[in-house]
């Protein structure tokens, strides 16, 4: 259900971005870096975001049941939650981590066309995580992947017209 929303929203923002583009003039790149900066940030704190509610929010139902003997209702059900880190311990802190870490790489210093590449090659990384981790914690991410995608867009749009 939030799937579609955030398709269309990425819909949308690329086509704000065409409608903002003059035809046929070249698009001032110094004008959408600071577009460029937030969105990247926008992905690395929706990945903090994930990350931080993957970790602290059980994931896991628990259902303990203790019967004696002695005599008729006897039984105890205890339920209860975990979470994923009390359940995996530390070793799924870097599978948690990986995508607050992709997201973060284009922040990097270096040229802009540096960037906007790095921006592209972790959007496909990104993307990737949430197919393969789709049944557990990838869906997590999408939104992270999505502002990654409008960021490779909107890179590659000022590349093209730079």
């Amino acid at each position: 259900m939030l799937l579609p929303l955030l398709i269309a929203l990425v819909v949308a923002l690329v086509a704000l971005l065409a409608m903002l583009a003059p035809s046929g003039e070249q698009i001032s790149t110094q004008r959408w870096q600071p577009l460029e900066r937030g969105v990247n940030w926008l992905a690395a704190v929706l990945a903090a975001i994930a990350a931080g509610y993957v970790l602290v929010v059980p994931f896991y139902s628990t259902i303990t049941v203790t019967s004696s003997t002695t005599g008729p209702g006897s039984q105890v059900t205890e339920y209860g939650s975990e979470t994923l880190l009390s359940v995996n311990g530390p070793r799924v802190l870097p599978v948690v981590l990986l995508p607050v870490v992709l997201a973060a790489i284009p922040l990097l210093r270096g040229t802009p066309h540096r960037r906007r590449v790095r921006s592209a090659v972790v959007a496909v990384l990104l993307v990737g995580f949430t197919i393969l981790g789709g049944f557990t914690i990838g869906l997590f991410y999408v939104p992270s992947a999505l502002a990654m995608l409008v960021l490779a867009i909107i890179g590659a749009v000022l590349e093209r017209t730079a």
